[in-house]
């Protein structure tokens, strides 16, 4: 039984393997290899998202995988909700927060200061604050990590005083240049891997994304909507 189980375990390892060299082969970094709710396929976390791959490595496919035995749930969403919530927690320290007196609840919400709808969004604090949500802010420069808007980025969390710097900024003042040991890339590749393709992007506490613009009562009544 113990030689069995020996050969098993190396027979598994030795099948990740391969799909793992073959996905870094198309250029993807492979973050984790996990069993999937589909025979035959592994759910494969890349730095550009969910995969899934058949454990013979010769097939890759992204799409959303549905259960539709009894209610239908969508499979997908759920492990990129659980993906968001993990990859998150990794820059919980990093991001810029604007915490409602009464806190009931807190979105993170990916935002470029140079995007009218996330001004928009930030002018809206006191109706967020008012229902209960608090807004913490990661950076995703939608121009890229060479922009200006990137260095701005930089320079609102590297400044002494991150809340009047992104109020400013997001008046359409010029961001006054700063330095640190900021990582604005992480933010933005975070930001892709996590489904993000612009600003603003929400995210709730349990993972799921909202893209764009919504007025507080709305995302209330997404976080009341589970």
């Amino acid at each position: 039984m113990m030689l069995a189980f020996s050969v098993q375990v190396a027979f598994a390892s030795d099948e990740t393997a391969k799909v793992e060299a073959n996905i870094n082969a198309l250029g993807l970094q492979v973050e984790s290899i996990s069993e999937s709710p589909l025979n035959d396929f592994h759910e494969v976390v890349t730095n550009q998202g969910l995969f899934y791959a058949s454990k013979d490595g010769q097939h890759l496919f992204a799409g959303q995988l549905f259960n539709i035995e009894g209610e239908v749930s969508n499979l997908t969403e759920v492990a990129q909700a659980r993906l968001r919530l993990d990859k998150l927690a990794t820059i919980e320290d990093e991001m810029i927060v604007f915490a409602a007196p009464d806190e009931q609840h807190r979105i993170t919400v990916f935002t470029d200061h140079t995007c009218g709808y996330c001004r928009s969004l930030h002018n809206a604090m006191n109706d967020y604050h008012a229902a209960g949500i608090s807004v913490q802010y990661a950076a995703f420069p939608r121009a890229g990590v060479g922009s200006d808007g990137a260095r701005d980025l930089t320079s609102i969390w590297c400044a002494d005083d991150q809340h009047h710097a992104i109020d400013s900024a997001k008046a359409g003042n010029q961001a006054i240049p700063a330095e640190c040991g900021f990582d604005v890339e992480k933010h933005l590749n975070m930001g892709r891997q996590l489904g993000v393709t612009g600003t603003p992007a929400i995210i709730l506490e349990d993972g799921r994304l909202l893209s764009g613009f919504r007025p507080a009562a709305a995302v209330l009544s997404e976080i009341n909507n589970q």
